[in-house]
């Protein structure tokens, strides 16, 4: 009787979270582009070689597996993601007995398919393998999978093992960290991938720093309180495990937002509430109370600015306000009668490709910071080699080039477009450039 609750409970969790991250969250540019990468590398696009990337690559491997094995539909690949969140409520659950529930919510609020979601996995994996004594290889090997996920994040979370101050328990991390390492190291090799791996992923990271650090005064709170009581909490107990979370901060750098100071806020908050004396009754009531409401609010009142357009090829089920539906329906249909050679200079580029069935390549993901170092200059002297034998059409976004909200809109290839090819036409924001004197 007792597994059959606790199967049901994983079940209703894993629906949950799959109803949340697909039908409830609206469709952002980071869904698409992970979904994208996933997809690129189940239909045998290689990273960093076909299409850019400056994240290492085992979620979209993971993903690309799940998309290989189950089809390549968008829901398999939330499906996956609903698969991660679960496992993570186990640990919460299991980590935070009072108060799971609430940092699940939070979990749901940022439950978008994401590589730092799985890295946040990874974080609860390390502390259980702490607390529970593990071997230090194992321990090693699963920072190994963090800095194949995501390097910044796997490179901080190796700082606490410094402070054990044990040589043999840190010579047996190394070795463990080396074994994932070595497997990509070796996959890299084997697809000539290396040198602009290494330039995506580290000699990049300046320029997109540079580019896109941003600090949202409303999203400090997590941060400066989640921050302060993790280091006030290690000054206290010089429990190095601490340690863990303090580092998992450094996600939040440099694009300080509510995305990337709630993810980390979750285990310190744990860590928080665990201390006082929840009545576990009570938090369960206002869970089930908060996800009836969220459902009601998306089905009644949500429903007239979002719609799920099922007629699409790619995004079926998912939700998506009306306003990018329509502006993702006028590219789709100007790129499928347009040129071969068309350079969409905006987020939706990989949707438009992906809705239409072709190749994905580097030109499709041209935000500032994701080119590589110098990238930005590289890509320019890139597409005016190709356009001087043959026709381009460029779609920029006019709104992005003007308006002064943050985004990683690139305004530089942008302004190097209306400066060297020839204005054709205007559609609702959207400004086209071609070179009518090519080939």
């Amino acid at each position: 009787m007792k597994k059959g609750i606790v199967a049901l409970e994983i079940l209703l969790i894993f629906t949950i979270s799959l109803v949340f991250s697909m039908l409830f969250n609206a469709l952002t540019s980071d869904d698409i582009w992970n979904y994208g990468f996933a997809y690129n590398i189940s239909t045998g696009l290689i990273p960093y070689k076909d299409f850019n990337m400056i994240i290492t690559p085992l979620y979209p491997m993971l993903g690309s597996l799940f998309l290989t094995i189950f089809g390549r539909s968008v829901l398999i690949y939330y499906i996956f993601n609903a698969i991660i969140c679960t496992i993570i409520y186990l640990f919460l659950k299991k980590n935070y007995p009072r108060c799971y529930y609430i940092l699940f919510v939070i979990l749901l609020i940022v439950t978008h398919p994401n590589y730092n979601i799985m890295c946040l996995l990874w974080l609860f994996l390390i502390t259980y393998l702490e607390s529970e004594k593990k071997n230090d290889y194992l321990i090693g090997i699963v920072l190994g999978l963090t800095f194949i996920t995501k390097q910044s994040i796997g490179i901080y979370l190796c700082i606490p093992t410094l402070f054990t101050l044990d040589i043999k328990k840190i010579l047996k991390r190394i070795i463990g960290f080396f074994v994932p390492v070595t497997a990509l190291l070796f996959y890299l090799l084997y697809n000539h991938t290396l040198h602009s791996f290494i330039n995506y992923c580290f000699l990049g990271i300046g320029e997109f720093k540079n580019d896109n650090f941003r600090l949202f005064p409303n999203a400090l709170i997590f941060l400066v309180s989640g921050l302060g009581y993790s280091i006030w909490q290690y000054t206290k107990t010089k429990d190095y495990k601490i340690l863990y979370l303090i580092c998992f901060f450094g996600m939040s750098y440099p694009i300080i937002d509510y995305w990337h100071t709630l993810i980390p806020f979750i285990p310190t908050f744990g860590h928080f509430l665990n201390k006082l004396k929840l009545n576990k009754k009570i938090i369960s009531y206002a869970f089930a109370i908060y996800i009836l409401a969220v459902s009601v609010s998306n089905i009644f009142i949500e429903g007239d600015n979002y719609q799920f357009p099922n007629g699409t090829n790619t995004f079926k089920y998912c939700k998506i306000d009306n306003k990018t539906v329509e502006y993702i329906n006028m590219l789709t249909n100007y790129v499928k009668n347009g040129d071969k050679n068309t350079f969409i200079i905006d987020s939706p580029g990989y949707l438009v490709k992906l809705e239409l069935g072709r190749k994905i390549d580097k030109y499709d993901l041209t935000l500032t910071g994701n080119l590589g170092k110098n990238g930005t200059s590289r890509v320019i002297n890139e597409l005016d080699e190709k356009c001087k034998v043959e026709k381009c059409t460029f779609i920029l976004n006019d709104y992005s080039y003007s308006s002064s909200v943050y985004t990683q809109y690139n305004k530089t290839i942008h302004k190097y477009v209306i400066d060297n090819y020839h204005a054709d036409a205007k559609v609702s924001g959207l400004s086209i450039y071609n070179n009518h004197e090519s080939k």
